[in-house]
């Protein structure tokens, strides 16, 4: 069959182009030209050739047809595209952490926004592209997860937690996403990890936990414990961390009952014997006084003084 002369010139200019320009089409070409150079078929069946090839089904309708508008439209239309979502790229990547002005990162930055073009990745698509590439995720610094992580790790240490640079790299890794033993890459949300902490919290300190699962923290729940602590050893309140030894797996606000078994919230008194069994203690002011006071009792006993 000869070529539709009805059909409009520049499809077939455009079609001829596609044919011998992209290799996967090349034997498309072949089959759709006779020996006198002629074509075969119209323009509208080369067409539909086209979009039923493997090409087409790899790259996909959206990446397939902007390849094809690339031909159709010219470099500079399609250079202008690829521009408009490098500055897009650039963007979130900004919001990421990442330098670009890395040569590794401005290569694959690059690359990735002619990518993002020919997908209509948004925003938000793009995070989840640079995200699961771990050579770059290595390189993000700072910005949006920095921030983030942050956020989780000032939740954690109101709960109980002593957060080490480990975890904090757990709390940015499993934001970024990790991959399971299926392969699938799985991420956290914020909120999700700091209900898992809420939740580990409150199975540590049992006698606290209808306080904690109503969303107060534990750190307020101690905070008078901390208090007997400050007035008893002369130090701010705010000095006793999670790992002090008074406070560690919360042995100065917690203790079994005996009569029960069951974990419960310690009496203040209780707490304040254990405060001054603390080495710490003997060398305060507070025990100077006491000391001399009970000293004083005992010679006022013995009738050595008046």
């Amino acid at each position: 069959m000869a070529v539709d002369t009805k059909a409009p010139t520049y499809m077939s200019t455009w079609i001829i182009t596609a044919l011998q320009s992209i290799p996967e089409l090349n034997e498309i070409y072949k089959r759709v030209r006779n020996p006198d150079g002629s074509f075969k078929y119209d323009a509208n069946t080369i067409a539909m050739m086209i979009q039923d090839s493997a090409w087409y089904r790899l790259n996909g309708p959206k990446v397939a047809g902007k390849l094809l508008d690339r031909i159709k439209g010219g470099e500079n239309a399609y250079r202008e595209g690829v521009n408009e979502y490098r500055q897009i790229v650039s963007k979130t990547a900004t919001e990421l952490g990442l330098d670009a002005s890395d040569p590794a990162i401005s290569n694959y930055l690059s690359a990735l926004g002619e990518n993002a073009y020919l997908h209509d990745w948004t925003p938000s698509q793009l995070e989840g592209v640079i995200t699961s590439n771990p050579e770059i995720v290595k390189k993000i610094k700072g910005g949006l997860y920095a921030a983030q992580t942050q956020d989780i790790a000032e939740y954690a240490n109101t709960m109980g937690m002593t957060v080490s640079p480990g975890d904090r790299t757990n709390f940015t890794q499993r934001l970024l996403g990790l991959t399971d033993k299926n392969g699938v890459r799985v991420r956290s949300t914020v909120d999700d990890i700091k209900a898992e902490i809420k939740n580990n919290t409150a199975t540590r300190f049992a006698s606290l936990a209808p306080q904690i699962n109503a969303g107060v923290s534990l750190w307020d729940l101690t905070s008078n414990y901390r208090q007997k602590m400050s007035d008893l050893l002369e130090r701010d309140p705010d000095s006793f961390g999670w790992d002090d030894p008074l406070f560690k797996d919360g042995k100065i606000f917690q203790s079994v009952d005996p009569k029960t078994g069951q974990i419960v919230a310690r009496p203040l008194w209780e707490a304040d014997k254990m405060i001054k069994n603390d080495d710490r203690w003997q060398y305060t002011e507070n025990a100077d006084k006491e000391y001399g006071s009970y000293t004083y009792g005992m010679l006022q006993k013995m009738g050595m003084v008046g």
